[in-house]
């Protein structure tokens, strides 16, 4: 007897240690529980649970999170079918695949357009994951829902403004072909301007060269027969470059060379006899264009100018300078002058132009020029200067005209390197010939 009391007693014991346990356990889930129904209270994300072994698997929890992001209260949802949230946008093709993945028992994770109580549309990730019992059998969906609708707004006005941003590159694209086309157009037009012959006369050759440091020059110039004794030359270059240079020199070329008559600028028709015309002076032209092209501050243009004419028999240049760099007078001697330049730029001066006038003997050679040659910089931004283009025209004296000038132009390149080209270069040669 006294053995069965105590096993009893052992077992009684054993009882009430294990009652503590459960009761410890119980405490400590029901905590866990209480601390996860908080969390899932609190959460910023909707948080449901449907009922999969019902009907239409209706909604048998909801969170505080999901009444924020929907605007409906429990009562209002609860029962329901979570569908309630979609709209006419709502796209139907990613409805299809969350019925898809519900009937076939499997998680489901995507975007969808739904809509607030109050109509407002919203954009929802939504995830859904199946809960199993013991058979393996789905028997709950706890889907999880956040409100992305600034990060999709976010994703549209990026895909927006990349549309948009390849549209004005096809624009850009399409307006640089056009403006290619164009320029090359204008460049031709240019270059039609350009003398295409040179005069030939038994006492004086000529030889000339333009490189443009764009599609369109600032500088011009052309040589070309006022009568039977007497060649005009002139090269001009207008400030900047670019289109409106490329006019302004245009504008100024047509009235300066003589287009199927006479009636241009170095020349003017004598009304008192048909047929007859008397050359105007070097500083009458100057003087004329300085009238018709006046300095605009709008526009900040102007143009330097050597303008003259020689006479093919005395072999006198009279010449008139405005703003440009002199011409260079190398005598057949090797000695080389530079007259001083007189006036300022056409549209600038103020007082009339001075006539200079240069006599040459056979043998000499006259070289015009515009300063992209002398200011051509190499990689230490050191300009060509006057100097190295006088020594280098020396050098040249006795090779043939057109050799000379491409000399002079292969110096320029060696002396320029890789840098780009950042004027247009202007050069007119006339060589007196020797008898």
């Amino acid at each position: 007897m006294a053995a069965r009391v105590e096993d009893l007693e052992a077992q009684l014991r054993r009882a009430r240690r294990a009652e503590r346990a459960r009761r410890l356990e119980s405490e400590r889930l029901n905590e866990q529980l209480q601390v996860l129904q908080r969390a899932m209270a609190t959460t910023s994300e909707g948080i449901t649970i449907s009922d999969a072994r019902r009907a239409d698997m209706p909604l048998i929890y909801v969170n505080e999170g999901f009444v924020r992001l929907t605007g409906y209260s429990r009562q209002e949802v609860l029962h329901r079918n979570c569908r309630f949230l979609q709209g006419p946008d709502t796209p139907p093709e990613e409805v299809d695949k969350i019925r898809a993945a519900l009937n076939e028992g499997r998680q489901y994770t995507g975007e969808l357009l739904n809509y607030r109580k109050d109509g407002s549309p919203f954009w929802n990730r939504i995830s859904l994951t199946p809960l199993r019992n013991s058979q393996g059998k789905v028997t709950h969906y706890v889907g999880v829902q956040s409100d992305i609708t600034e990060r999709v707004q976010a994703e549209k006005s990026v895909r927006d403004a990349l549309t948009l941003l390849e549209s004005v590159n096809q624009q850009l694209t399409g307006a640089n072909r056009r403006m290619k086309r164009e320029l090359a157009a204008a460049a031709k037009m240019q270059q039609a301007l350009l003398p295409d012959r040179v005069p030939e006369t038994p006492t004086v050759r000529f030889h000339w060269k333009l490189i443009p440091c764009e599609e369109l020059a600032g500088d011009i110039l052309n040589i070309f027969r006022l009568d039977a004794d007497h060649v005009g030359i002139y090269l001009l270059d207008v400030t900047g470059h670019g289109v409106a240079a490329a006019l302004l020199a245009v504008s100024a070329s047509r009235m300066l060379s003589p287009v199927g008559n006479v009636e241009t600028l170095p020349c003017e028709a004598n009304h008192e006899e048909s047929h007859s015309y008397r050359l105007l002076e070097p500083a009458e032209v100057a003087n004329n264009l300085n009238r018709i092209f006046p300095w605009e501050p709008e526009s900040g243009q102007f143009f330097t100018l050597i303008y003259g004419v020689l006479n093919l028999r005395r072999l006198t240049f009279r010449y008139v300078s405005a703003g440009h760099p002199p011409p260079i007078h190398l005598k057949v001697s090797g000695d080389a002058v530079l007259p001083r330049g007189k006036g300022l730029p056409i549209g600038l001066s103020e007082t009339p132009y001075e006539e200079q006038v240069i006599q040459m003997t056979p043998g000499d050679r006259l070289w015009i020029y515009s300063d992209g040659v002398t200011e051509t910089a190499n990689q230490n931004h050191e300009a060509f200067g006057n100097n190295r283009l006088l020594d280098t025209l020396r050098r040249q004296a006795e090779t043939p005209l057109e050799k000379g000038m491409e000399a002079l132009l292969a110096e320029l390149r060696a002396w320029r390197g890789n840098r780009p080209l950042e004027d247009d270069i202007s050069l007119v040669a006339v060589d007196a010939r020797t008898a």
